[in-house]
């Protein structure tokens, strides 16, 4: 009797860890969406569509490339839309302290772009440009990459519901 006792206690202090740990998670995204949607100064972005580059501590010539490659590729390509701030461009070290749950949030395993769609200040739609890496040695195909990707973000009408996970039309 004692034995079940136990296992029941056990059992139901696990799904409370779980249901805790789940709200925590998406606390911790919320609190981060925020953050990335407000600029230096630390006022929401409001609607639009941010470009991150992540990157770490250590930055190597590949990375630096990617950085450089992506930040060509939106200035050439779309300086309209950077203009009018429907489009920015923002670089941020994941591996600082304040900025660490970042990697967890956009799956960062190295440096990369990742588009972030907002709408009223929210997160509604992100997506790493993981292909980044494999392009980085063709200068045009890595710019066609990242304008491709921007392309299709800026096409989707914005709206404050929540987009799926799935990709953009």
């Amino acid at each position: 009797m004692n034995a079940k006792r136990f296992a029941a206690v056990a059992l139901l202090g696990f799904a409370l860890l779980s249901a805790v740990t789940l709200v925590a998670r998406q606390v911790q995204r919320d609190v981060s969406a925020r953050q990335l949607a407000e600029d230096d100064t630390g006022n929401a972005a409001g609607d639009g569509l941010v470009a991150y580059y992540f990157h770490g501590d250590v930055r190597c010539p590949t990375c630096r490339s990617i950085e450089a490659g992506t930040h060509d590729a939106l200035q050439d390509r779309f300086a309209e839309e950077l203009a009018e701030g429907v489009l920015r461009l923002s670089v941020v070290n994941y591996e600082r302290p304040e900025h660490a749950h970042f990697a967890t949030q956009y799956d960062l395993v190295a440096p990369s772009v990742v588009l972030v769609r907002f709408a009223a200040g929210d997160e509604v739609w992100s997506k790493n440009l993981d292909r980044v890496w494999e392009l980085v040695g063709d200068e045009t195909q890595l710019k066609d990459y990242v304008t491709e990707e921007t392309t299709a973000a800026l096409a989707f009408p914005m709206s404050g519901a929540a987009l799926t996970e799935e990709p953009l039309p």
